[in-house]
């Protein structure tokens, strides 16, 4: 009887997950930066064939794994080349984030702190807006709660415990060092439980191990073909640079996440943290174990990305499952047998909220880019070369199908002028340097003009 109600609970809470989180995603336009670079990138994968060697704008890219892109690249070939194709693993990945917290509170607590902790996360804003996006965040956050779930039905159940490191693979495989986060939460959740038998058993050990070969894999591959270039993009740039300075502007100080959270984690967000220090008082005082691992999962998210120099909002996602568990045990310990009723009303007002003052389901994030490149392509004759000069923003190539090669020196631009029945688009701010060139004016954009050379 009680695998029949977690089975109905699984089906029902992944549907309504799949419905809230999958509305509107085929609508709108990308966001700039990131959906349009990762949604360009993967459009690469589909104009080469080639999976392993990743290209953006005509030129190698390796700033990030390859796992988002490979399977966007994959739902392009079942839905097409559009919005939805971008943002349908984030989908996915945030439904499966809300059944992974299921199942771990259930572990931890009970059915009914389970399915108020799933309500919690389901109702969030930033996580919501997180899985509606084509960015590697909640993909992510994912494979880092399946990991810890993994992880901690495997004390029970060994071949479980061998997929917690395989888990973790594939969130490397999303986001690089972003996943070590796992092993920290693990290792620091092994010692204060004092469970060391852990760390040699022998199903953890072989995972581990064919999660190293997995990852060596391709990060071989990618290093033989460009070397010291794949180094300082990959390692030095993204891991480095970001942990130690803030990069492009992102600052900010040590307590900006303990901001974001009650922000942009609404309407949740005061709770869930208020509880951090209320559990850690219940785990030390009345000897509550069970309070350990998501008091370690939160804490360690929550402290090592606030001392990571560059700060983006959504890199604290991953604390999100780790609240939620806690919040649901609150409300369950809280009211009890009124517990779900409540959780349910709260998380439907919650969506009620978000949906109406926060436009929690509007997905058009960059119109005027969408609509400039709908406009050039129409009016490009087919067969025609377009250049875009130092026009930067991704979403653009994305959006212009299979047209437009980026351009980046008057040197080039001066060549192409030269030639005859050649397009070039060229931002506002930068069409000073046509003044010595003969061309004519095709269109007017709000930030861009086309011409052709005569």
């Amino acid at each position: 009887m009680e695998r029949i109600k977690i089975n109905l609970d699984l089906v029902v809470l992944g549907s309504v997950s799949f419905l809230i989180l999958v509305w509107n995603t085929w609508s709108g336009s990308l966001l700039s930066w990131d959906e349009g670079l990762y949604g360009a990138v993967s459009k690469e994968i589909m104009r080469t064939g080639n999976w392993i060697d990743l290209y953006w704008a005509g030129v190698t890219w390796s700033d990030k794994p390859p796992l988002y892109m490979w399977a966007t690249a994959f739902f392009y070939n079942i839905f097409g080349i559009n919005e939805f194709s971008v943002r349908f693993f984030s989908v996915l990945s945030g439904t499966g984030t809300v059944l992974a917290t299921y199942l771990l509170a259930r572990e931890l607590y009970s059915r009914k702190a389970a399915i108020c902790s799933s309500l919690v996360l389901l109702s969030t804003w930033h996580f919501i807006w997180s899985s509606k996006l084509g960015m590697l965040d909640i993909a992510l956050t994912f494979f880092i709660t399946l990991s810890i779930l993994l992880f901690k039905l495997g004390e029970e159940n060994k071949w479980l415990i061998f997929l917690s490191p395989l888990a973790f693979a594939c969130a490397f495989l999303t986001k690089g060092a972003g996943a070590m986060i796992i092993p920290i939460i693990l290792f620091l959740y092994i010692i204060l439980s004092r469970k060391f038998r852990l760390l040699i058993n022998p199903y953890l050990i072989l995972g581990a191990i064919l999660s190293v070969l997995i990852l060596l894999w391709w990060h071989l591959l990618v290093f033989a073909r460009y070397g010291d270039e794949f180094i300082q993009s990959y390692f030095v740039k993204h891991l480095l640079t970001r942990t130690t300075q803030a990069v492009e502007g992102h600052t900010g100080d040590f307590f900006t996440y303990f901001g974001v959270i009650p922000n942009k984690g609404r309407t949740w967000g005061w709770v869930t943290l208020a509880l951090i220090p209320i559990l850690a008082w219940r785990l030390v005082r009345n000897k509550e174990r069970e309070h350990l691992l998501p008091l370690v999962w939160a804490v360690s998210v929550l402290l090592l990305f606030s001392t990571v120099k560059t700060k983006l909002h959504w890199y604290i996602m991953p604390i999100y499952p780790a609240l939620s568990v806690m919040a649901g045990w609150g409300i369950s310990k809280l009211f009890k047998k009124y517990a779900v009723t409540l959780a349910i009303c709260l998380s439907f007002l919650s969506l009620a909220y978000l949906a109406l003052d926060k436009d929690i389901f509007d997905t058009d994030y960059s119109p005027s880019m969408k609509e400039t490149s709908q406009n050039v392509v129409k009016t490009v004759p087919p067969g025609r070369n377009l250049f875009l000069y130092e026009v930067s923003d991704p979403g653009m190539q994305f959006y212009l199908g299979w047209g437009g090669q980026n351009i980046n020196t008057e040197e080039v631009l001066a060549n192409l002028i030269e030639e005859k029945d050649t397009y070039i688009l060229i931002r506002k701010d930068r069409s000073g340097v046509l003044a010595r060139y003969k061309y004519t004016l095709i269109a007017e954009y709000p930030n861009y003009l086309l011409i052709r050379t005569d």
